[in-house]
């Protein structure tokens, strides 16, 4: 708030409640994304010391596994 335009920081909060980045870094390159005119993006590339995430689609079928018992 104090760096960026009031409106720009709301629309930048609304949008990381709706897709969860809820922390100050987050909302931070929401701002920057939209001040630029640029889509919000983070370039992994240029954070190689993240772990990258596999995620694969789930099936219904999935979820009828009986529990594991341990």
């Amino acid at each position: 708030m104090e760096d960026f335009p009031e409106p720009v920081v709301h629309g930048a909060v609304k949008e990381a409640l709706r897709i969860g980045a809820l922390s100050a870094d987050g909302v931070r390159h929401l701002v920057l994304a939209s001040i630029e005119g640029r889509p919000a993006r983070l370039d992994t590339e240029r954070y190689p010391h993240l772990p990258v995430a596999t995620v694969g689609t789930t099936k219904a079928a999935d979820y009828m596994v009986a529990p594991c018992s341990g």
